[in-house]
């Protein structure tokens, strides 16, 4: 039987995933929509998961359910 720990690092880890692939395919549909990444795709990518973990936090301290 797994640890809670170990299950919570698994969680964690698709939720890191979840999100990158969640911001790699906003980057993707920006391209699509024609907009300019000027070889900066991963520095983009990095900024959307800052500013989604970001709002999981404000989303967290209001006592908002995570995907509320």
């Amino acid at each position: 039987m797994a640890s809670s720990s170990s299950l919570s690092i698994t969680n964690a880890l698709r939720k890191q995933n979840r999100i990158r692939k969640e911001a790699e395919a906003t980057v993707q549909l920006g391209k699509t929509l024609g907009l300019e990444m000027n070889g900066l795709e991963a520095e983009i990518v990095d900024r959307v998961i800052q500013m989604e973990i970001e709002d999981m936090e404000r989303r967290k301290a209001k006592g908002v359910a995570p995907d509320a």
